[in-house]
């Protein structure tokens, strides 16, 4: 079942839906390998330590294919397929990812 009425909110007895329906959420959180952090990649350094190491030994060109290709391809209809067979009803994804020419076009939403 799905509400027309998707937002949610925090009330004092939990999670419901505007309608007050209540929801029990059950997800992942997805996009580690987009975010280049230190406390995710387990190397020290920045993301952008890490972008310029990468960009030093592959070569632009490369770097450029490697990232975009990343981005445009690490998420597809057939992991939101598995997702859902799981019974899974939350994707969490950072905030914020885009490409060396900005925010990916569309957003997240």
């Amino acid at each position: 079942m799905v509400d027309k009425d998707i937002r949610l909110k925090l009330t004092s007895s939990g999670i419901t839906t505007q309608s007050g329906r209540k929801v029990l959420l059950r997800g992942v959180g997805i996009g580690g390998c987009l975010n280049m952090e230190n406390f995710i990649t387990g190397y020290p350094g920045t993301e952008s330590a890490h972008r310029s190491a990468i960009r030093n030994v592959v070569g632009e060109e490369k770097y450029n294919i490697l990232f975009l290709s990343l981005i445009n391809n690490f998420f597809n209809e057939g992991d939101a397929s598995f997702l859902k067979s799981h019974k899974l009803n939350l994707v969490r994804i950072l905030p914020g990812i885009g490409t060396q020419n900005g925010p990916l076009k569309g957003g997240f939403a």
